[in-house]
């Protein structure tokens, strides 16, 4: 495996940041990304410039202890089980003794509380809201693990109107922006044919074809398809802080605990304020986070 240089920033460190899919997400934070080495999990859509697409489920291809610190946003919930163990120790091998990692993910427990306390108020009071807003909690705790299609019933209940825009803000984030204006996901997906014309339109396209076939040819076909399974859309487990906690001491990391969205032990993290909605003071997409250093 080629492995590669990583970015390396004013201060001399070197930092790495995975996450799934979400381009606005990168976009809105590309000039505070420009010291931290990018990878995203999804080949769909395009990955922006300056990002590379990352096969979390294989090793990193970085060299051992490399990085002072990792910030992996949205990730884990998008691999098994066994995937998501294999990936944590990759993280501790790339990683320095006593750097700090930051990991966030969907909180289930969060999840469950939040779908049972929806049941308990429809039953108590079956008015519109209340079960427009038992729909959401259910297909917020269930659609990402067995949507076939991308959006899953969360797009269907948006296409039928039924949702609290308030309550979705609340529950996402910047994130209901993005996913309630995407006309994207009503977009068929590009014909192979489209895709080699443009390749060979392209010189630069071309040229990076050549230098990875197979990668690149993967990556296309992973564009032809809207089922989340292959474009990691799809949730395969879901986390916990305890579950999680377990998950990276089982990995070697040390000292795991929770943390604020606007906090962190990273050097510098003030600089980068990566989970700063664009709306200001909150959250770009409410989540459970934790922090630890590699032993």
């Amino acid at each position: 495996m080629r492995r590669l240089a990583p970015v390396t920033g004013t201060d001399g460190r070197h930092r790495l940041h995975l996450w799934r899919c979400g381009d606005p997400y990168f976009d809105d934070r590309r000039d505070r990304l420009g010291e931290w080495t990018c990878g995203r999990f999804s080949h769909w859509p395009n990955p922006p410039s300056g990002v590379r697409h990352l096969d979390l489920r294989s090793p990193l291809p970085f060299e051992d202890g490399v990085f002072h610190a990792a910030a992996v946003t949205r990730v884990i919930e998008h691999l098994a089980p066994e995937a998501a163990a294999g990936f944590t120790r990759e993280l501790g091998r790339v990683l320095r003794p006593g750097a700090v990692l930051r990991i966030s993910f969907p909180d289930l427990e969060d999840l469950a509380r939040s779908y049972l306390a929806s049941i308990a108020a429809a039953v108590a009071d079956p008015c519109e809201a209340n079960l427009i807003r038992r729909d959401w909690r259910e297909a917020e705790l269930f659609d990402p693990l067995v949507r076939r299609r991308t959006g899953g019933r969360m797009r269907e209940l948006m296409v039928e109107g039924r949702f609290d825009e308030s309550d979705l803000e609340a529950r996402f984030g910047d994130v209901w922006e993005i996913f309630a204006g995407t006309p994207a996901l009503d977009r068929p997906p590009p014909t192979a044919l489209r895709q080699w014309l443009g390749l060979l339109r392209s010189p630069k396209r071309w040229a990076g074809f050549l230098a990875s076939p197979r990668e690149a040819a993967a990556a296309m076909r992973a564009r032809r398809t809207v089922d989340p399974r292959e474009t990691f859309e799809s949730h395969e487990w879901m986390w916990d802080r305890e579950s999680a906690t377990a998950l990276l001491e089982q990995a070697g990391f040390r000292s795991v605990r929770p943390m604020a969205w606007n906090e962190s032990a990273i050097e510098g993290w003030s600089r980068y304020d990566l989970d700063r909605s664009r709306s200001g003071d909150r959250h770009w997409e409410p989540a459970a986070i934790l922090e630890c250093e590699r032993g």
